[in-house]
């Protein structure tokens, strides 16, 4: 009977990456760019480093138990399925979710359920890196511009300043200072969102305290980001408009940026459990001895002698397997569905993205 093992090879797992590599390709490249030119994404690339940190750090959890499970060859077909819808729509955000899919695909390959729910938190947590679509973003980002700029101007207006609002424009006499979608806050709302996931994640605590502190860091992201245009006004009025622009793009935005992460890390401080020490037995307190691992009484008609026993016919005692065949069939579980299912769909979706681009004027 086969059993889950913990033992590691490198090599089918290089071979599917590659796999994966060749398919996705497209997307990797169009995340790096949302990364390197959206300022809403500028952490994605840590994300995914964060995600296999966690995943190699329970690696002692893990039990691989390769073989084609139906569920497995469900989410490669869902996978599948947006990757074309992707390329078809040129909606690349599709595609980066079907990569997601195609990895707990091939988790479910190599482990089954066991290993998908060990490493459900960093495949979910890898969604931080996928960019939100543009018009999504300008749908949030203008409710939180207007939140933002009338918090802003009351409490301007709350301390005697003469300003007034226009939508996103706070009016002063000698200057305009105006909330544009990268200030609107939704930047450091989404950055302190992944922070404090991850901090909850780590915290030892109850799921109560732990949605707390993702409450907390986002109230927090936002009231930073009130303060900093209300400052912003104020530097403007003391000297002038320019400087006011000069403060609000500046380095406050990475000042409030660390008094938010302070504020978590001493949030975290504050939820977390204490650890219970084990309650003192005393110096008088008996030990009890060490208890002696129990022998199972051979049946009758069983092979007794040493060689029967190092050739592994003892019931119960797996017999010694061929690394290199397992290797290859590991190889051959995870390769198979990935070429016959995924394979087809990318070079399905690379001739629509060339068919798209031909028959662009």
């Amino acid at each position: 009977m086969r059993t889950p093992t913990s033992r590691f090879k490198a090599g089918p797992f290089v071979a599917a990456a590659a796999v994966l590599a060749a398919v996705y390709g497209p997307t990797i490249g169009w995340l790096t760019g949302r990364w390197g030119s959206d300022p809403f994404y500028s952490h994605g690339p840590l994300v995914p480093l964060v995600s296999a940190f966690i995943l190699w750090n329970g690696r002692e959890r893990l039990r691989l138990d390769p073989a084609v499970r139906g569920p497995a060859l469900g989410l490669l077909a869902a996978a599948a399925l947006l990757l074309l819808l992707g390329g078809r729509l040129k909606f690349e955000f599709l595609s980066s979710i079907s990569l997601l899919l195609s990895l707990a695909a091939v988790l479910h390959l190599s482990g089954g359920a066991a290993l998908v729910r060990e490493a459900a938190f960093p495949l979910a947590y890898a969604l931080f890196a996928l960019p939100l679509p543009m018009l999504l973003l300008e749908k949030i980002s203008l409710p939180l511009q207007l939140f933002s700029s009338a918090c802003a101007g009351g409490i301007l207006g709350g301390l005697g300043v003469d300003v007034t609002r226009r939508g996103v424009l706070l009016v002063f006499p000698e200057f305009t200072l105006a909330v544009a979608d990268a200030c609107s806050g939704l930047r450091s709302l989404i950055t302190v969102l992944a922070l404090s996931t991850l901090a909850a994640h780590v915290l030892k605590a109850s799921a109560v305290r732990k949605l707390l502190l993702g409450g907390a860091g986002m109230v927090a992201a936002l009231a930073a980001n009130v303060l900093r245009i209300a400052l912003s006004g104020l530097v403007g009025l003391v000297a002038d408009g320019n400087a006011a622009v000069a403060f609000f793009e500046g380095w406050s935005g990475l000042l409030f940026f660390a008094l938010v992460l302070l504020g978590l890390l001493g949030g975290s401080a504050l939820l977390e459990k204490p650890e219970e020490k084990p309650a003192d037995a005393g110096p008088d307190a008996p030990v009890p001895p060490p208890e002696a691992p129990a022998a199972r009484p051979l049946a009758c008609g069983e092979p007794r002698s040493f060689p029967a026993i190092a050739a592994g016919n003892l019931p119960g005692v797996d017999r010694p397997t061929n690394p290199l065949n397992k290797s290859c069939r590991t190889t051959a579980v995870l390769l198979l569905p990935l070429v016959l299912i995924l394979a087809p769909a990318g070079a399905a979706t690379s001739w629509l993205r060339v068919a798209g681009a031909g028959a662009a004027p």
